[in-house]
């Protein structure tokens, strides 16, 4: 009850996204992307909700401003959600999953806003509360949830009631995010009353730094500047690796400083603050890793999130060297303000890396069409072929626009094939290779070309078979599905309407399992000259019956 009374926003937004999360998980369509999205939603409004408590707790705002900006929160959030929020999308998940970072460490940093002497100090003093408040909810909540895990397997198998097993999955949502919420926000008092003597737990967690944290960050940087001098020595690129180990090599460092650094003059952490002089050139080397692939692949989401988290790792170190020379104390309370703040501006706006990213991948797109002598605004292109390279430029770059901003990220003569059925829109919209295109081995194992010859174990002659739309005719003739199959150099035909009726309401599946899928093969004269195991095979019926991937093994006799 004290949790509702001083957190109601909170609380209730936690009930409403168990709700969701049961309905989600008894839902036969399962939709779980849409319990995503309002997932969002609920931890964007409620972090909004949690800054302004805290600052009420601490006595920063008035009642009113309390309900005023959990208001504009929760408006914010909604618009938001309706206008701007789309999971489908990869961009858009991108930028769902940056503003929540971003109010999370919001959160974090909220008691540094309020007005007092040493925002460092209360920083840290609420937020490691709130910190400890949460680890201890969380293994209180896996605790419970195992038990009563095991008592519903015990109740069903005593009683046979034949329980569904989704009641785990309610349970576990009830659990895990209304009874954490209620628990984390009862403590509101306690994160703000005055601080105290340190205990026991926190010389514990003191000698840990000392002894723990400190080796680990050393171990961690000699790592990373020995595969620098690596490349100095050899003179390799930089692998595309090193930007997420140089992240996570300054956000570790800067937890370790904002959990441990608590006397500027104390020996224990000196080796800390070396991190800060240390991480400034492995930033640059993070960076230089995903520059060199810019000219080759452009700019995307993940390459521009990587620049500026380590800009502004980069900067946070720079300042913490200038506080050390100045013998001025840290500013820690500026870590998680900052980085919110710097997540906020690279994705929101037209300077946001989801911005860069779609127009520096429509101008490759555009560059490979003017390569290919083809328009951007071009309505219809039918029948045109170009070099493999760019038919591979165009087929790749087009798909990530269609995946991460839609169609109307494409030019017309693209956008107008995109539908519900995830077909190859550059197959679609008439564009061909000049060479058969290169595919990679996948899985370790090598794509046999068409008509390759095999050998069974029984001695038998047997012919792969390998075909896409620029080989497989769009035929249909009353109720037969004819595709004409050249092996060397005869010309066999094979009847697939039987499969076509498999397929019929199985939409989007083309793969079939080989008791299924054995179908004659005849001459143009009608003769039977053997038979074809079909593996794969991709069927749509629109106006006619179409065939535009076939793969199999024939068994001519």
């Amino acid at each position: 009850m004290h949790a509702f009374e001083r957190a109601p926003v909170e609380v209730s937004l936690s009930v409403v996204l168990a709700i969701a999360f049961s309905f989600t998980v008894s839902s036969e369509a399962e939709p779980f992307p849409e319990w995503l999205e309002i997932a969002v939603i609920v931890l964007l409004s409620g972090a909004g909700a949690f800054v302004a408590t805290i600052l009420h707790a601490l006595g920063a705002v008035s009642t009113t401003s309390r309900w005023a900006i959990t208001a504009a929160a929760t408006v914010a959030a909604a618009v938001y959600g309706v206008f701007g929020l789309d999971l489908e999308l990869a961009a858009q998940a991108w930028r769902a999953a940056g503003l929540s970072a971003a109010a999370a460490l919001l959160v974090l940093g909220a008691p540094a806003l309020a007005r007092g002497a040493d925002a460092t100090a209360r920083f840290r003093l609420v937020s490691g509360r709130l910190l400890l408040r949460v680890l201890g909810a969380l293994l209180y909540a896996a605790a419970l949830f195992a038990g009563l895990a095991l008592a519903l397997g015990a109740v069903n198998t005593l009683f046979e009631l034949d329980l569904d097993a989704r009641i785990y999955a309610h349970t576990f949502g009830w659990v895990f995010i209304v009874l954490v919420t209620w628990v984390v926000m009862g403590g509101v008092p306690d994160y703000v009353r005055p601080a105290e003597e340190p205990g026991a737990v926190a010389g514990a967690v003191h000698r840990m730094s000392a002894f723990l944290v400190t080796p680990l960050l050393a171990i961690y940087y000699l790592i990373l500047y020995a595969y620098a001098a690596r490349i100095a020595v050899t003179g390799e690129l930089p692998k595309n690796l090193v930007s997420p180990l140089v992240i996570a090599a300054g956000l570790i460092a800067a937890l370790a400083l904002v959990l441990f650094d608590r006397v500027a003059d104390d020996r224990s952490f000196r080796s800390l603050r070396a991190a800060a002089p240390l991480f400034i050139p492995l930033s640059v080397l993070g960076a230089a890793a995903i520059v060199l692939r810019l000219n080759q692949y452009g700019w995307t989401e993940f390459r521009g999130l990587r620049i500026v988290l380590l800009a502004a790792l980069g900067l946070l170190a720079l300042g913490a060297v200038v506080s050390v020379l100045r013998r001025r104390p840290l500013p820690l309370h500026v870590v998680p303000l900052a980085l919110a703040a710097v997540l906020v501006l690279a994705v929101v706006g037209p300077w946001s890396v989801m911005a860069v990213s779609r127009r520096s991948q429509q101008e490759r797109l555009s560059s490979a069409l003017d390569g290919a002598g083809l328009d951007w605004n071009s309505t219809v292109v039918r029948d045109s072929v170009v070099a493999v390279e760019t038919f591979r430029q165009v087929q790749e770059t087009s798909r990530y626009l269609l995946t991460h901003f839609g169609r109307d990220a494409l030019p017309p003569f693209l956008a107008q094939h995109v539908d519900s059925r995830g077909v190859d829109v550059v197959y679609e919209a008439g564009l061909r290779a000049d060479r058969p295109y290169p595919s990679e081995p996948r899985g370790g194992m090598a794509e046999l070309e068409h008509g390759a010859v095999l050998t069974s174990a029984a001695g038998d002659t047997l012919h792969y078979v390998r075909l896409d739309r620029t080989a497989t005719a769009d035929t249909a003739a009353g109720e037969s599905l004819i595709v004409p199959i050249r092996i060397g150099e005869s010309l066999f035909l094979a009847d697939l309407a039987p499969l076509a009726g498999v397929l019929a309401n199985r939409a989007g599946e083309r793969r079939l399992v080989p008791e299924t899928a054995r179908v004659e093969l005849r001459d143009p004269g009608g003769a039977r000259r053997g038979e074809l195991f079909v593996l794969e095979v991709g069927i749509r019926a629109d106006t006619v019956t179409q065939v535009f991937r076939l793969v199999g093994i024939a068994r001519l006799e």
